[in-house]
């Protein structure tokens, strides 16, 4: 029984990552052991569970049938983890936690490495993406998420913002001259960041404010990939501070219309409600608000 409720859980996994050499990667196994579990549990119940391509994995009947019992497991014991923990104070297991891109070289991210470091029974497996992912559909336990939220379903708790800076190359400045007055800076090349609203608020030192309108030169999918286009001279954006401090030191980077505040972008912890996400919300933010403190 120990042996097939192992090959239960690796077929779980297989499922969710949609193919053999994802699932080993995130198992740490190989390939060919995650295929011997599949192909003996599919000996054990006579029947095939996955159809196999060469593009991708698809689950048959009796697969989709067994995979709903496999994730009733994952929970279950999940939640029996979680319940003890809660009387031990330790986190146990697999965490998997999303971060946005904007999120590298932050504060936010050394006190999660630091918090990672003081908890030797829990193993972070942190994805950065930019975009917003479905927690159930993908199997997420805890997101970092920055802006406005949409899902109502999630429980989440502002935990800071994020300061930004209009910035732009000086090659950029040289040949595009910056205009005298900020609402002129609509005409002006922009690197557009997809999910960023097309029109941009801006608070005078004053307390004055406007509205731009962007016609973005060219539009990116990535915090990372915005600045860095930035820096090319592509056109001005409004990267994190924090990530192109050293690009500002250095000249590479300056910042037009200093006067001008761009209102900085919350940061919310975003999860599924379940005993164990709860606990790991709560001992992570224990954690970062002591660090703060020290």
């Amino acid at each position: 029984m120990i042996d097939e409720l192992k090959s239960l859980a690796i077929f779980r996994e297989v499922a969710r990552q949609g193919s053999f050499r994802s699932a080993a990667h995130f198992l740490h196994l190989s390939p060919s052991v995650i295929s011997q579990h599949i192909s003996n549990l599919e000996e054990r119940l006579a029947t095939k569970l996955l159809h196999r391509t060469t593009r991708k994995l698809q689950l048959t009947e009796s697969g989709r049938s067994l995979l709903q019992h496999a994730d009733a497991m994952y929970q279950h014991a999940q939640t029996g983890l979680a319940l003890v923990a809660q009387n031990t104070g330790e986190l146990v297991g697999k965490r998997v936690i999303t971060l946005p891109s904007a999120l590298l070289e932050s504060s936010w991210l050394n006190g999660l490495a630091e918090f990672s470091r003081s908890q030797t029974k829990l193993n972070l497996i942190l994805e950065f993406t930019d975009k917003q992912l479905d927690l159930l559909e993908h199997n997420i336990d805890l997101a970092f998420r920055t802006g406005r939220l949409t899902d109502s379903l999630m429980k989440c708790k502002k935990i800071g913002s994020i300061a930004r800076k209009l910035v732009a190359a000086p090659g950029l400045l040289k040949s595009h001259p910056l205009p005298a007055h900020i609402e002129h800076l609509q005409s002006f090349p922009w690197v557009y960041l997809d999910r960023l609203p097309a029109n941009r608020e801006f608070i005078h030192k004053t307390g004055n404010k406007t509205t731009v309108s962007i016609n973005p030169t060219i539009t990116v999918n990535s915090v990372i990939a915005m600045t860095e286009l930035t820096k090319k001279g592509l056109g001005i954006s409004s990267p994190p501070s924090h990530l192109i401090q050293q690009e500002l030191q250095s000249g590479s980077l300056v910042e037009i219309f200093p006067e001008w505040k761009i209102p900085d972008i919350p940061l919310y912890l975003v999860w599924l409600d379940s005993p164990e996400n709860s606990l790991l919300v709560e001992r992570l933010m224990e954690y970062l608000d002591n660090q703060k403190t020290t």
